[in-house]
């Protein structure tokens, strides 16, 4: 019967995060020159919010010298958010960007003792901050979607003297869409908006004696 040693793990998570911050007038145009001035709150914000990660990962020998590493995480984000600073109750506003999923493919050769070459292929995302997601008076936004990424990886790690000096090597390309920047919407005012591409391509030495 054909069969390869693997190795299957396996986990979830639930995290939430509270926000609290207010919001003031800015008067500087009723004193050029002197830059922002703070003037009077009109706006005191409660943002909530939850994430649950979830991942599946998969070891397989294929051979004495070659393994296959496997994987798929699974992600949902969820936004709530409540002016508080109002005596009236405000309705929460409520956005989320749906699942997101990010596979892993990995393959290492041995090629002597405590040394070994790589390649790999991942997706990943990255969500806005806190201050992306609001709009200039304080208003959830969105419009906004998560960064997402691709990376590849060619690498080389590898142990000499007797163990004692340990080396990578790491060739990398990374794409990413959906790239979150800022955008300029009046005097002083700011809006997070995703735009375009962006490509990364780089070399990581590392080195422990």
């Amino acid at each position: 019967m054909f069969y390869l040693p693997n190795t299957i793990s396996l986990g979830t998570e639930f995290m939430t995060e509270n926000y609290a911050f207010s919001l003031f007038r800015n008067l500087y145009q009723s004193s050029p020159g002197q830059g922002s001035i703070q003037g009077d709150q009109f706006s005191e914000m409660e943002q909530k919010r939850g994430y649950w990660n979830g991942f599946i990962q998969m070891e397989t020998k294929l051979s004495n010298k070659l393994n296959l590493e496997s994987g798929l995480a699974f992600n949902t984000t969820n936004y709530s958010q409540q002016d508080v600073f109002l005596s009236d109750e405000n309705p929460k506003e409520k956005y989320t960007f749906g699942s997101v999923w990010s596979p892993r493919l990995a393959l290492s050769y041995t090629i002597g003792e405590a040394k070994n070459v790589y390649v790999s292929f991942s997706k990943g995302f990255s969500v806005p901050t806190v201050a992306e997601t609001l709009t200039p008076d304080g208003k959830l936004n969105t419009n906004l979607q998560s960064e997402k990424g691709v990376n590849y990886e060619i690498g080389f790690k590898a142990n000499f003297l007797d163990k004692k000096l340990y080396t990578e090597l790491i060739f990398y390309s990374a794409q990413i869409n959906n790239l979150l920047v800022a955008r300029r919407v009046a005097e002083d005012q700011y809006v997070g908006v995703n735009a375009g591409e962006s490509s990364h391509h780089g070399l990581e030495f590392f080195t422990e004696l």
